[in-house]
């Protein structure tokens, strides 16, 4: 199916489920929107949709709107959309739930998710060389310390920082590989965003979605450029982050997103938590490696 090409309930049926696919994606940290849309073939046109999405108010201000809005496919654009915000609001009073009454079980499943996606994302770079791996080791030890230091979680942020929050996720919700939820939670602001989701706060979603919007139409478009020269290194520089920030998913802490470290309370607590990491880490890498679909329907 390729950019602005005739839509079929066929091909718009697949691109609901892959709006659905990246709803859930992006309440689960881990997991990237941006990979699932690779996986189903549909990658190439989401970035020209963002791409055609950027070039609006420079057509505006120049009086080409029209041109400029021909060029976004809006039945791909409102179908995916739809399918990922009815998702995430179906779904974000459960992850709740979850987080409140299972919050080690859910760390366990995210530490694994996260460690699946770097080793899927080292798997798509390829052979990676000595230098460039020390430097991603000494990036992750210096992310994994600052973490342990700096961070702090917080159940009232200030509406600048949900802000600064919504420009960083979704500069992770593009790019493949990084989560824009697990961003979230090195931020220590993941449990506030779906809290807010859940209750339908209106004034917290409002400033995410601004900025969202910011990061967008000032950040995403360099980022997609840096993806174009410079893929290899930018994939580096998240493996490295993603590892060091699985601080914050240790399973042994008495909070989600906890950056404390403590050893498991028991031998079968500790075996138990580690099986829960590694099928979650085996199914992000499985999910990872797939091969995209033709994008050709």
């Amino acid at each position: 199916m390729g950019v602005n090409s005739p839509h079929t309930p066929r091909t718009l049926t697949r691109v609901a489920l892959t709006g659905s696919a990246m709803g859930l994606a992006e309440l689960v940290p881990g997991f990237s929107a941006g990979t699932v849309a690779y996986v189903a073939g549909l990658y190439q046109q989401l970035l020209a949709l963002i791409a055609a999405g950027l070039r609006l108010p420079v057509a505006l201000v120049r009086g080409q709107i029209k041109p400029a809005w021909r060029a976004i496919d809006l039945p791909f654009a409102l179908t995916l959309a739809s399918a990922m915000l009815i998702t995430v609001f179906a779904a974000a009073g459960l992850m709740r739930q979850l987080l409140t009454s299972a919050p080690q079980l859910m760390s366990a499943v995210f530490f694994g998710l996260v460690l699946g996606a770097a080793v899927a994302s080292a798997r798509q770079i390829g052979s990676i060389a000595r230098a460039d791996l020390a430097g991603m080791l000494l990036l992750g030890g210096v992310v994994f310390a600052v973490l342990g230091v700096s961070r702090s979680d917080t159940t009232a942020p200030s509406l600048w920082f949900v802000l600064f929050a919504g420009v960083i996720a979704i500069c992770a919700w593009i790019l493949p590989g990084v989560s824009g939820s697990f961003m979230l939670v090195v931020l220590g602001i993941y449990p506030v965003i779906v809290g807010a989701v859940a209750d339908r706060d209106v004034a917290t979603l409002g400033v995410f979605a601004i900025g969202c919007l910011i990061g967008v139409a000032s950040i995403v478009h360099l980022l997609m450029r840096l993806l174009e020269r410079h893929d290899r290194y930018v994939r580096m520089v998240l493996i490295a982050i993603m590892l060091g920030s699985v601080r914050v998913l240790w399973p042994w802490s008495d909070t989600f997103a906890s950056s404390d470290l403590r050893a498991p309370d028991s031998v079968g607590q500790l075996a138990f938590l580690l099986l829960v990491a590694v099928v979650s880490g085996v199914a992000v890498v499985w999910v990872a490696a797939s091969p995209p679909e033709p994008d050709n329907v």
